[in-house]
């Protein structure tokens, strides 16, 4: 574990702009996705290749918040992968509301129960939620979990759990010097904001 986290501090710049990039792709991809739910068709390869980048960006992002000792953000986001994998097979295979609520309503308890224990954790590594990086990692895990499970769900609460994400990871990361992402997380907010809005102005 070591050796990764001195290859993920030598290059972190590579890796910033590798993950930036594609979970700005996954932003922008979920902005395409509302604007073109009158089409279907279109709609579903939209949903389907925000997952694609979304999956592609993973690696990059837990890379970069090792060496920062950002243990309960990256494990979280790591822990998501499978939500991610299934959100993808079920875009891909273009199933409706009912179908993906099948096929997801098991993992309720699993979600949210990672989501305590990572908290519990975190208290217990610090002995209380004592500095401000603590509540920015926790906001920005919160948020990248439970929006990442909401869009496997379809449910347009995502929107609101990924602004939660975007705003506390963009701050954490500019306190801890990884400027690039850090903008990434301010421009992937625009669009977020956006699918918020188209979402809630359609429906």
């Amino acid at each position: 574990m070591l050796r990764f986290v001195e290859w993920a501090t030598l290059w972190s710049l590579p890796l910033q702009i590798w993950g930036g990039f594609f979970y700005l792709l996954h932003k922008v991809f979920c902005s395409r996705y509302e604007r073109t739910k009158q089409k279907p068709e279109a709609a579903q390869k939209w949903r389907t290749r925000s997952w694609l980048v979304y999956i592609t960006g993973l690696p990059a992002v837990v890379a970069i918040l090792l060496p920062k000792d950002n243990w309960i953000f990256a494990a979280l986001e790591a822990s998501a992968f499978p939500v991610m994998v299934l959100g993808l097979v079920l875009a891909a295979r273009g199933v409706g509301k009912k179908e993906i609520d099948q096929n997801l309503g098991h993992l309720d308890p699993v979600v949210y129960t990672t989501i305590g224990f990572g908290l519990g954790y975190s208290y217990h590594l610090f002995g209380g939620f004592t500095t401000l990086n603590q509540w920015l990692e926790m906001g920005a895990s919160f948020g990248f979990l439970v929006g990442t499970y909401l869009q496997a769900k379809d449910d347009e609460k995502q929107y609101l759990a990924y602004m939660m994400m975007n705003i506390s990871a963009g701050i954490l990361l500019w306190r801890e010097d990884y400027v690039w992402f850090a903008l990434q997380q301010v421009a992937s907010l625009g669009f977020i904001v956006d699918a918020w809005f188209v979402r809630r102005k359609n429906y």
